[in-house]
């Protein structure tokens, strides 16, 4: 979590530096980085943006920034002592993708054109994760005790609301879709037990499954064409047959 407060921060200043050098530069910065509908209605899929507009915010005012890193470092800090540092980021990361490209989605099917920045999709999954997590964990909301899954409810139900007013027309220039993309994973995340599973460990396990039954395939056929040339002798071999000896016999040459 300080980590990712650190990196957000950095980014942020680092983008308010290069506008003061040149704001074209940061025009440029902000247009290729954010998530950006009109670039995906070019035909240019840029897939990159799906993380990295959650690391971008707005340069007109540091509240942005600042409430999302108070969300990040209050409740991800929850999380994290839950599940570990490393399946918090992948799981926060995860979040702010399925967050960008269901707000993709939207903003195509809407003619929406205006490009998304912000930390938010992240936050609202930590908040949410630290309510099921917590619930009855006592939170003050300025000066008043209340309980963590009122706050998530309250601010869940706030998002919902403004989403459901977008398709009366009135647009108050928050990614509310963002919002309840990740605090919906957010839900699922932790409800179905997730975040305590470690997304590249699986990918690991699967790819290591896939090249062992692979291994045993190539093994077997091996060891029929071996029968084969025993039998027949070696001109009875066709083209791919003798193309897999070939391959086989580099593979143990190169380990």
């Amino acid at each position: 979590i300080k980590r990712l407060v650190i990196l957000n921060a950095a980014v942020f200043f680092a983008i308010w530096i290069v506008g003061f050098a040149s704001p074209a530069a940061e025009r440029w910065v902000m247009d290729w980085l954010a998530l950006h509908p009109d670039t995906w209605r070019a035909g240019f899929p840029a897939v990159w943006q799906f993380v990295t507009y959650g690391f971008l915010h707005s340069q007109v005012s540091l509240s942005h920034l600042e409430f999302n890193m108070l969300v990040l470092w209050f409740f991800g800090s929850m999380v994290q002592e839950a599940v570990g540092d490393r399946r918090l980021l992948e799981h926060y990361l995860i979040a702010v993708a399925v967050g960008g490209a269901l707000h993709l989605v939207y903003a195509l099917l809407t003619g929406q054109s205006g490009p998304v920045i912000g930390a938010s999709g992240g936050a609202s999954m930590l908040l949410v994760s630290a309510a099921v997590l917590r619930p009855n964990a006592t939170v003050i909301f300025f000066i008043f005790p209340v309980k963590l899954w009122v706050i998530a409810a309250i601010s869940v139900g706030f998002d919902a609301f403004a989403f459901l007013n977008e398709f009366k027309g009135i647009q108050d220039g928050i990614a509310h879709s963002v919002h309840l993309a990740g605090a919906g994973y957010g839900y699922l995340a932790t409800k179905r037990r997730w975040l305590w599973k470690d997304p590249l460990a699986i990918v690991e396990r699967k790819r290591a499954v896939a090249q062992m039954q692979r291994q045993m395939s190539d093994d077997a056929r091996m060891d029929q064409l071996m029968q084969k040339i025993s039998r027949e002798g070696m001109p009875s071999l066709t083209r791919s047959e003798r193309a897999f000896l070939q391959k086989q016999s580099e593979r143990k040459r190169s380990g």
